[in-house]
């Protein structure tokens, strides 16, 4: 996983899927490798201009739909109201990022973002069914947005939500 050891300190996002990406698929397991590398250096990564602009709480997150986005969100602290980036793959070599020797001040959190599942029936550990909407990976943990039908929304640890698969035989558990 230190293959940001091998970028040079300035490199850009689309350097980095090509890395890491190392003749395997361009698939959903590439996104989430992508995401565990830049969490893992998080603390030395700063994202080009967040610092500059005197952004705080920036989350990146790397969104599949259709494609893959980068989707960053932050707050200026004398501002009101947030500031918004999204960026679709193809301009990943635009978006750079800088590693540092030291660990920076205001680390940005990375995640995924994965509307894979977004339809799907489930079972929650209460007994309610539900529909997914999302899946989320934060800090490498997985988790599940689901609609009940009552329409509120609430997110679940992937590992207590089943998924019924669309033939109604056996429920199956979330990957």
């Amino acid at each position: 996983m230190d293959r940001l050891s091998d970028l040079a300190p300035r490199f850009t996002l689309a350097e980095l899927v090509d890395r890491l990406a190392d003749g395997s698929p361009r698939d959903r397991g590439l996104v989430q490798r992508v995401c565990e590398c830049l969490e893992l250096f998080a603390a030395f990564l700063e994202l080009e201009g967040t610092t500059a602009q005197g952004l705080i709480d920036v989350v990146a997150t790397l969104q599949v739909r259709d494609g893959v986005s980068l989707l960053v969100t932050a707050r200026h602290p004398d501002l009101p109201g947030e500031w918004t980036w999204k960026v679709k793959e193809g301009d990943f070599p635009d978006v750079w990022l800088h590693r540092h020797p030291e660990a920076v001040t205001e680390a940005c959190l990375f995640c995924v973002l994965d509307f894979d599942v977004a339809g799907r029936k489930v079972l929650l550990p209460t007994g309610d069914p539900g529909t997914a909407t999302a899946r989320s990976i934060v800090g490498g943990v997985e988790h599940v947005r689901v609609r009940l039908t009552d329409g509120s929304v609430y997110t679940f640890a992937s590992a207590d939500v089943v998924f019924l698969d669309e033939a109604g035989d056996s429920p199956k558990p979330a990957s």
